[in-house]
């Protein structure tokens, strides 16, 4: 993963107010306006229609719907049965009710739908005519409790791979054209041709309708495509196998999806639910959703197109529905050009779909997407992440025009901000949060609260500002010890030490954070670090720090005080997770660290880090690990992954650390049994394999040693110093005395602990 440049603000569990709410909220939500019809019932038997499934019965049920309109309006009534239709129009004060029993079939007869200026996602383009549509209309529905079908299989392209052997068969014997490889299965050589050469669909000044016959085979309609039009109601009916998306309203004021089944194969390219774009006053209520692609989707237009229209998707309502397989479950964009605001989802679930929240877009759309507020969500198995926003959403298609994609603020820079999401419950997900934004523009004022996620990992946060993770709970399935702690070890050692004070030194002005970003994916996980950095061009010399804990407990936000006071002296410092022994035994954490260095060497444009001058400093098993580091170099047993990048350190800093296992200063058992597999005499190479000091000789970097009094906490130090004078490699020692093992977390020791590490530094990196 190309990891871009991070600019965040973390808060948890503390009270920072998203924007207001403008005049709607959760005690005042907007109001929709529903039709009202006349009792007036005009049956399409009475026009002719018949329902064998074999009479094509376009004229009777429009010369219905015109009689109905005509006489001011009324019910359409479409009885049991299965009517093959072409496409029906709507017009003002009908409602089109469909019995149980009975199906709108749309007949797969290409010839039947008209080529129309329609839209494609957000964009004015030539479409074949909708199987239901309506433009300049109000007060209009289709209710009932029947089915409207798409008979989309007939427009719609397939891969093999999305199919069963058995069904892949069968398309192909139907009928239809291959691909260049043979696993892409097309409807006609036309809409082949059309696919394979980029033809472009856009409406163009200067060129006509007609002349997109040569392409009409590729033009998927939407299922139901309503413009412009006021007080809209679709209520109970089942809307399945779309060409394309399944419901678009457009433009429209006044809409109301009420207890509806939308349903698309999963294969079904574009086959969204129902996409609401630059719609005002809208509810969707009691409905559920089983989809090829985004189910509740919010758009508003696409690039300029959408920006010069400027009609934000807004003042909606979303709730008491249920999402089974989609792309997402509720999403915004990536079309949202026009923007959204006030908009409300609540009272949901998500069943298997891809991603649950799902924000979309990129450089060149613009629009601003705020005021969305969601609460009573509740995910199961949800394939990747449960709440998305992604700013490098982009898939390129024939239609897409030249965008600005330079990294600044202009009026293509998309805005994501204020928003608020409460008890949001997943049980299932590879992720809990992922949220990249761009570095001119973060994804800011983003508010979780009182939430719990089941998933492999917590959270990805790139280009954020101000994300509030308020009683956010994250159940990961990496093994977590917490017996190792900053706090409950400041609660013991105050008791001996009652001056002492966990020491937060202030951030420099200009300093940045990168939080959470993934540096390794490893044991079906991806490990995470943390970057301190300046502002500054100029590259700095790096540290990695690296937390002790006993190879069993421990976190890299144990070293976020020392990262803090390294910037404020010069440095880049990044602290780095590592597997621990409840989930992968020695030598996975020295794989993992030595990752990280090159991880850092890979990114040191985006950080200002002079890869020549690196650093491992590490606290206890840390320090160990530090030392590991710098006597191996380029040892090949500790080299696993991406080797493009060097995993080479330049010094090593081992505070209170041992540098060998079994040694007569050693007082080592449970906690290196348990990361190295088994007691020194059940596993006595491999205690000497994970010593330093086994590798000590002219390879080994310059070293430095601070220690508490503790003598077993710097087990073979004297003997490692010794060899490394011996190579005339430098080396320095000093003990604190009177401190406790820990004493790099507390004031008065945390200043002379950095004062030491600084000094050495300098001196071996000049």
């Amino acid at each position: 993963m190309n990891i871009r440049k991070i600019s965040i603000l973390m808060a948890a569990g503390i009270g920072i107010a998203v924007h207001a709410f403008s005049q709607y909220s959760w005690t005042r939500l907007p109001e929709i306006a529903s039709p009202v019809f006349k009792k007036d019932t005009f049956n399409i038997t009475r026009y002719g229609a018949v329902p064998d499934g074999i009479t094509l019965n376009t004229t009777a049920i429009n010369n219905a719907i015109t009689a109905c309109s005509r006489n001011g309006g009324g019910v359409v009534l479409v009885p049991e049965g299965l009517w093959l239709t072409g496409p029906v129009v709507m017009k003002n004060n009908v409602n089109l009710h469909l019995k149980s029993a009975a199906t709108l079939l749309f007949t797969p007869d290409k010839s039947q739908y008209a080529l129309v200026e329609g839209l494609y996602e957000g964009r004015s383009a030539a479409r074949n005519q909708s199987p239901v549509s309506g433009s300049n209309l109000h007060d209009i529905a289709i209710t009932g409790k029947g089915v409207i079908d798409g008979n989309g299989d007939v427009w719609r392209a397939v891969g093999k791979g999305q199919l069963t052997e058995s069904e892949w068969k069968k398309k192909v014997a139907s009928g239809g054209v291959l691909g260049k490889n043979g696993n892409e299965w097309y409807p006609s050589e036309q809409y082949k041709a059309a696919k394979e050469q980029g033809m472009s669909m856009l409406l163009v000044p200067g060129k006509l309708l007609e002349e997109y016959a040569v392409m009409k085979d590729f033009l998927r309609p939407n299922l139901v495509a309503l413009n412009n039009c006021k007080r809209v109601l679709l209520e109970g009916v089942i809307f399945q196998n779309s060409a394309a998306w399944c419901l678009h309203p457009s433009l429209c004021e006044d809409l109301t999806l009420r207890n509806l089944l939308v349903k698309n194969p999963a294969y079904a390219q574009n086959g969204d639910g129902a996409d609401i774009e630059s719609c005002r006053n809208f509810l969707i209520e009691g409905c559920t959703f089983d989809v090829g692609d985004d189910a509740i989707c919010i758009k508003s237009g696409k690039d300029e197109e959408g920006r010069r229209r400027g009609k934000p998707t807004e003042n909606g309502i979303v709730r008491n529905s249920i999402v089974y397989k989609a792309h997402g479950g509720f999403v915004i964009g990536s079309e949202m050009s026009g923007g959204a605001r006030n908009i409300f989802v609540y009272n949901c679930t998500f069943v298997g779909t891809d991603k649950g929240l799902r924000f979309k877009s990129t450089r060149g759309r613009g629009g601003v997407v705020e005021k969305i507020y969601a609460k009573n969500i509740f995910m199961k198995d949800i394939v990747e992440e449960a709440v998305f926003f992604d700013l490098y959403y982009f898939v390129k298609f024939a239609t897409d025009s030249q965008r600005d994609e330079r990294p600044q603020v202009n009026e293509g820079t998309p805005v994501f901000r204020d928003m608020e999401f409460d008890n949001i419950v997943c049980n299932g997900a590879k992720k809990a949060i992922f949220i990249r934004g761009l570095p001119e523009m973060p994804v800011k004022n983003i508010r979780i609260s009182n939430s719990v996620f089941k998933t492999t990992i917590g959270k990805e946060l790139t280009d954020a500002d101000n994300i509030v993770l308020d009683n956010v709970r994250m159940d990961t399935q990496v093994p977590r010890d917490t017996s190792f702690a900053v706090w409950s070890t400041y609660q013991k050692q105050r008791l001996k030490f009652p001056f002492i004070k966990i020491a937060s030194p202030t951030p420099p002005a200009g300093m940045k954070q990168a939080m959470d970003v993934p540096y390794r994916e490893a044991s079906g996980r991806s490990l995470l670090l943390d970057v301190f950095y300046s502002k500054e061009k100029q590259r700095k010399p790096a540290v990695l720090l690296i937390f002790g804990g006993g190879w069993h407990s421990g976190d890299k936000t144990h070293n976020h005080a020392m990262a803090v006071e390294l910037v404020k002296r010069g440095y880049v410092a990044v602290s780095a997770e590592y597997r621990l022994s409840g989930e992968a035994q020695y030598p996975a954490a020295v794989q993992d660290l030595k990752a990280a260095v090159r991880w850092m060497r890979a990114h040191a444009g985006e950080y200002g880090i002079d890869t020549n001058h690196i650093a491992a400093l590490g606290c206890s098993a840390g320090g160990q690990l530090a030392a590991l580091m710098g006597a191996t170099n380029g040892a090949p047993k500790f080299e696993e992954g991406n080797i493009a990048h060097s995993s080479a350190v330049q010094a090593a800093i081992d505070i209170d650390g041992i540098l060998a296992f079994k040694h007569p200063e050693s007082a080592e058992a449970g906690a290196a049994s348990e990361w190295l597999g088994g007691t020194y005499e059940e596993k006595p190479e491999l205690w000497k394999e994970a010593s330093a000091l086994t590798y000590a000789g002219s390879n080994t970097v310059p070293m430095l040693f601070i220690n508490s009094s503790f003598s077993q906490f710097h087990a073979g130090r004297n003997d490692m110093m010794r060899v490394l004078k011996e190579h005339k490699i430098y080396s320095e020692a000093h003990e604190l005395p009177d401190t406790p093992h820990p004493f790099w977390f507390f004031d008065p020791w945390f200043d002379k602990t950095m004062d030491y590490s600084t000094a050495f530094l300098q001196k071996v990196f000049r």
